[in-house]
């Protein structure tokens, strides 16, 4: 399930490919380097997530599962702290990677 309806998403689509908006300055002084280890570990990350997307969804078609079924699917509780947590421990090691 999306987050945001179509109206939402296309509001800040626009809104993010307008050259004219506000950037925000979250790096002073652009270290390349560390900007090049932080996309390659966002890279990285995104390979093994399409693999291993690929997998379930291969899984789930071999077991009769419908693709409809992931656009209902309500994560429990303990999925969603989960999730979050993954998610904090990439965005950190990313923030380390441009430091």
């Amino acid at each position: 399930m999306s987050k945001f309806d179509s109206e939402e998403r296309a509001s800040i689509v626009s809104m993010m490919h307008d050259p004219k908006r506000a950037r925000p300055q979250f790096i002073r002084n652009v270290d390349m380097d560390k900007v090049v280890d932080a996309l390659l570990r966002l890279s990285m990350e995104v390979s093994v997530i399409r693999d291993r997307l690929d997998i379930h969804e291969a899984l789930a078609e071999q077991h009769g599962i419908a693709a409809d079924a992931v656009e209902s699917f309500v994560a429990t509780p303990e999925i969603e702290a989960r999730r979050r947590e993954r998610r904090e421990r990439l965005v950190r090691g990313v923030i380390s990677d441009l430091r």
